[in-house]
């Protein structure tokens, strides 16, 4: 809420009606409280390993601290970016401390960047799937480089658009092209949102292997599931008609 919408009201127990209309605080008030919520939660809380299988998806001692790097990397962002700014007033570099935390889960031996040995995976994609495109499959949930993740239950009962995996709809390519004959207009296939911007495209050094497995472009292509092609088909984004209306030639390739 503090990083959306500055100082929030500070709720630190459950409010009585008499104070639904408490006034604001201030950002830096906000953080101390996330602060001294972080300390009790590192103190009191499990690591991953000790929670074990049957806990997957429960907050771990990592999540917290996780979380503690974080509050101090945005802390002291805001500190360096925005001086003078009576916002966030009392905000502090403390570059120190978002690393003290950040590499206490480093070195806690519970987590690890997937594929950082070369390791290769056999998917549906390919046989030889990296780490970095495999902890964005069903296959890659809660692996070793899954700090804190929230889970999410395929039951039947409106999953689809209640249950937290909509996202995969949302950020599809909006059309696809036939592949033995392409139309002006393709297929409709998603909805097309998330689309990386020109500042992330930019931003990889060339021949970054994590780049081809986050943007898509009409060059790759896509695994789909139309009844006219017997249930798969590999098809190529369709960005002509969009490249004339929206400007759009790329997508997004996370949760394919």
């Amino acid at each position: 809420l503090a990083q959306i919408y500055g100082g929030v009201p500070m709720v630190d127990h459950v409010l009585t009606p008499s104070e639904y209309k408490m006034g604001r605080n201030e950002i830096v008030e906000i953080y101390d409280l996330i602060k001294t919520d972080l300390r009790i939660a590192i103190n009191s809380l499990p690591e991953r390993s000790v929670w074990g299988p049957e806990n997957i998806g429960r907050a771990s001692k990592g999540a917290a601290k996780a979380l503690m790097a974080k509050v101090f990397l945005y802390e002291s962002s805001y500190a360096k970016n925005y001086p003078g700014d009576e916002r966030f007033t009392g905000l502090t570099q403390q570059w120190d401390s978002a690393l003290y935390w950040a590499e206490q889960v480093i070195n806690s031996g519970e987590y690890k960047l997937v594929g950082i040995d070369g390791e290769r995976f056999d998917t549906w994609r390919s046989p030889e799937t990296g780490g970095y495109q495999w902890i964005f499959m069903v296959d890659g949930n809660n692996s070793l480089e899954g700090v804190f993740e929230i889970q999410n239950v395929q039951d039947g009962r409106g999953w689809f658009d209640t249950r937290g995996t909509a996202l995969c709809r949302w950020c599809a390519p909006s059309k696809v092209r036939e592949i033995n004959n392409p139309t002006e207009d393709g297929m409709d296939f998603g909805w097309g949102w998330w689309c990386p911007s020109d500042f992330l495209d930019s931003s990889y050094e060339p021949g970054d292997p994590r780049k081809a497995a986050t943007i898509l472009t009409e060059d790759d292509t896509i695994l789909c599931n139309f009844d006219s092609d017997g249930g798969v088909a590999w098809r190529h984004p369709n960005y002509k008609v969009l490249n004339d209306k929206e400007g759009i030639n790329r997508g997004t390739r996370k949760y394919e």
